[in-house]
């Protein structure tokens, strides 16, 4: 299995024509990504993508606190 932890739009756009190619060679590919209120851009761009992913939290901030939180 390949996973990518997609967290930036520009990683969605580079990523997206490596992770059809893979999946057409048959290749088991996971695509993580974060969804907040207000940091919805990279979901509504993988779908635009036609990619499947798993939410995995959200965004949690600056602080390390926050980031904990957030992906729970």
């Amino acid at each position: 299995m390949i996973w990518f932890d997609i967290i930036t739009p520009k990683a969605a756009l580079f990523f997206s024509p490596i992770i059809k190619k893979l999946d057409s060679q048959g290749e088991r590919v996971l695509i993580t990504t974060r969804k907040s209120e207000g940091y919805e851009e990279i979901v509504e761009l993988l779908d635009m993508l036609n990619i499947p992913y798993e939410v995995v939290g959200g965004f949690g901030g600056g602080t390390l606190n926050g980031k904990l939180h957030a992906s729970i």
